[in-house]
């Protein structure tokens, strides 16, 4: 079973860049299983199944204005929960793919359509290591839902939060190597959800690098209640340089200065 739904890209759903924020792909991929779910008979309203793992490869900008398309499709079934794979066009051009993991869906979709899935490879071995900064923050509102936890795709913008906390910590301030023109973008971004947390509750944010290679940089992150000191969530990025290139903007090395402290700060 395949399914589409397709929208316009709203302005307050942009960034500084002028294309769509990261975190908001994944979103979008809510409105493909809530598509798929109604398909099968199965509507979701607030009893909805819990998201353990999004994960999302950028393959290329979606700006304002522009219609995309999310296409949804049950992909593997796994100890009773269920992987969908999503993928986001602009016409019939791919900007995105992805999946989620949801729980304990049961027996609802019989036919498969297997297919090569992004997945958080390795978050059970993550663990912070070299130069790791720690970030404090609490729960907003705006970030919880119905059911008062935290919805799946605001933990993306907190590791957007740890990531610019800890690239300034180590000196590549993100906003000056835009005007130097070393920008990077993240082209992909996965989060492990291990336990709930809800409104008001205290966090913390740990950040460390986990891989340097010649044109991307990866960042590992474990979220951590403050208080109970209980894991809440594990997530990975990839960002990958980019530049001019024959009037194109294409991947390019890591300048060797930012090289330098990457490598730094792995220690």
């Amino acid at each position: 079973m395949l399914v589409s739904c397709s929208f316009p890209v709203r302005y307050a759903e942009t960034d500084a860049q002028y294309v769509v924020y990261y975190a908001n792909h994944v979103a979008w991929f809510e409105l493909g299983y809530e598509a798929l779910f109604a398909a099968a008979g199965r509507p979701l309203g607030h009893d909805r199944p819990t998201v353990l793992e999004a994960t999302c490869r950028y393959r290329a900008p979606i700006r304002y204005g522009e219609t995309v398309t999310v296409q949804s499709q049950p992909a593997q079934e796994e100890a009773g929960h269920l992987w969908i794979a999503h993928t986001l066009l602009v016409g019939e051009e791919v900007r995105a793919t992805g999946t989620t993991l949801l729980a304990d869906v049961g027996d609802l979709f019989s036919a498969m359509m297997p297919t090569d899935l992004e997945r958080f490879e390795g978050w059970k071995q993550i663990a912070p290591h070299g130069r790791c900064e720690i970030v404090p923050l609490r729960v907003r509102y705006a970030e919880s839902e119905p059911t008062r936890g935290v919805h799946f795709a605001r933990f993306f913008d907190w590791l957007e939060v740890g990531r610019i906390a800890f690239l300034h910590r180590i000196g590549l301030d993100y906003a000056r190597m835009e005007v130097i023109g070393s920008p990077f973008l993240i082209a992909q971004a996965s989060c492990r959800y291990i336990a709930p947390v809800c409104f008001d509750e205290p966090l913390e944010i740990a950040v460390w690098a986990e891989k340097v290679r010649q044109r991307s940089f990866v960042l590992a992150y474990r979220i951590r209640h403050a208080e109970a000191k209980h894991t809440v969530a594990l997530g990975r990025s990839a960002q990958t340089f980019i530049g001019q290139v024959r009037d194109q903007v294409r991947p390019v090395p890591i300048p060797e200065w930012a090289r330098d402290l990457l490598l730094e700060a792995m220690g």
